[in-house]
């Protein structure tokens, strides 16, 4: 048997899928710069302990 298991659906149904792979995208893109963000805050803390000798916490 050859060709996919589930046939596209025409029409509307397409362009919903269309819409939730476009907002998986961007919520992709989302958590890459939040976990971005995060990385730079503990860096910022961890230098800002450093500069002023305060403990971790």
């Amino acid at each position: 048997m050859s060709g996919p298991l589930v046939l596209p659906l025409p029409g509307p149904a397409m362009d919903v899928i269309a819409i939730l792979a476009g907002m998986q995208d961007q919520l992709d893109e989302l958590a890459t710069l939040v976990a971005g963000q995060q990385t730079a805050i503990v860096s910022l803390r961890a230098a800002l302990r450093a500069a002023t000798g305060a403990p971790r916490g």
